[in-house]
């Protein structure tokens, strides 16, 4: 299934607290806003939940924009959480390509303690932009984050050369 709602919003609020929107087959997300609430305004129980753009707002006070117990893959998007963006639970796979990444708590500019991704394990992370630097767990190998703007963006790290055995020193720089 496939929803691409343009520049629609889809707005729904969940009054027992749970869920907003339950993804139990696969489903992709090509564009639109979604607004949400609950814990978890988006449970992923089941399929893979592709996000390749949107904007996914909580409109409540939820703990977690959106909550895995499957697998979700985030290309693209933006994601704006009260305490986390994500939770990823135990045996959930997440992988996130891109997509910027903000909380109520903690946006590119705050001093708060909440993150963009919570998860003890499953995580993968190969690009996107983020309120704090991310876990060296969570980062692919190969990548990095560094500062850009005020948020940590996370992309293929780039070495230009390593230094073993240095053969010449001079005006306090090392070649080789």
């Amino acid at each position: 299934t496939t929803w691409d709602l343009g520049n629609d919003t889809l707005s729904i609020y969940d009054l027992t607290d749970n869920y907003s929107i339950v993804v139990k087959d696969d489903l992709t997300i090509k564009s639109g806003t979604y607004l949400v609430n609950g814990m978890y305004g988006i449970g992923v129980i089941g399929g893979t939940m592709t996000i390749d753009g949107g904007v996914f707002q909580a409109a409540g006070d939820n703990d977690y924009l959106i909550g895995n117990w499957s697998t979700v893959i985030v290309n693209d998007g933006e994601f704006e959480g009260q305490y986390s963006c994500i939770n990823n639970t135990d045996k959930a796979v997440l992988e996130i390509n891109g997509g910027k990444f903000t909380t109520a708590e903690f946006d590119c500019t705050g001093e708060y303690e909440s993150e963009a991704v919570t998860a003890n394990k499953g995580v993968t992370i190969k690009g996107g932009s983020f309120p704090k630097e991310v876990y060296d767990d969570y980062l692919a190998d190969g990548y990095c984050d560094a500062l850009e703007d005020g948020c940590y963006v996370v992309a293929i790290h780039n070495y230009h050369a390593v230094v073993t055995d240095p053969t010449c020193t001079e005006g306090g720089y090392t070649t080789n």
